[in-house]
C-alpha cells in the first residue's frame, strides 16, 4: 500500500497531454499507412472491411484497378464515373483503367483524371490532349494520334508503335 507522501509525489509528476480525437485519428491513419505498405490489394480491402472505423478510411488507401468492362462503363457513363470517383479521395492517385484493344474508342476526353490509363491498340483515338494529367499513360500502337504536345505532364508515357507521331517526339 502506498503512503500519502508517495501519492502526493506521484501527483506532482507531469502528466502527458491528453490525446485529442484529431490526434488519435492522425495516429491511427499513420499506423494504417505503415500496415498497408506490407499488404496486397485483396488483403487491404479485407482489412478495411473488418470494422466501421476502418471502412471509413478505405477512401484514402484503396487503389481501384478497373477491368475492361468496368473501364468501358467508366468511360461511357458520367454517373458511373462519379460513383467510382466518390469511392476515393484522389482519383488521380487511386484509379486505373484498362481499355486495351478498344478499336472503336475515339473519345477519351473524360479519362484525364485517373492515375493509370492503358489505351494500347485503340486505333480510333486521334485526340489525346485531355490526358495530360494522367500519371501513367500507355498509348502503344494508337496509330491515329499525331499530336502529343499536351502530354508533357505525364510521368510515364508509352508511345511505341504510334506511327502518326514523328520520331523526334518519341
Amino acid at each position: 500500500m502506498k503512503s500519502t507522501q508517495q501519492l502526493e509525489e506521484e501527483s506532482e509528476l507531469p502528466l502527458s497531454p491528453p490525446l485529442t480525437f484529431l490526434g488519435l485519428l492522425v495516429e491511427v491513419e499513420d499506423m494504417t499507412r505503415y500496415i498497408v505498405d506490407y499488404l496486397n490489394e485483396q488483403d487491404i480491402r479485407s482489412l478495411f472491411n473488418t470494422s466501421r472505423r476502418l471502412t471509413s478510411m478505405k477512401k484514402k488507401f484503396v487503389y481501384w484497378m478497373l477491368n475492361k468492362n468496368q473501364s468501358l462503363r467508366y468511360q461511357a457513363d458520367s454517373s458511373i464515373r462519379l460513383q467510382i470517383e466518390a469511392l476515393v479521395n484522389n482519383p488521380r492517385a487511386q484509379i486505373s483503367l484498362n481499355l486495351t484493344y478498344c478499336y472503336r474508342l475515339s473519345d477519351v476526353s473524360a479519362l484525364g483524371n485517373v492515375h493509370t490509363l492503358d489505351l494500347r491498340y485503340c486505333d480510333a483515338i486521334s485526340d489525346a490532349s485531355a490526358l495530360g494529367n494522367v500519371h501513367t499513360l500507355n498509348l502503344r500502337d494508337c496509330n491515329a494520334i499525331s499530336d502529343v504536345s499536351a502530354l508533357g505532364n505525364v510521368h510515364t508515357l508509352n508511345l511505341s508503335g504510334c506511327s502518326a507521331i514523328n520520331d523526334e517526339v518519341r
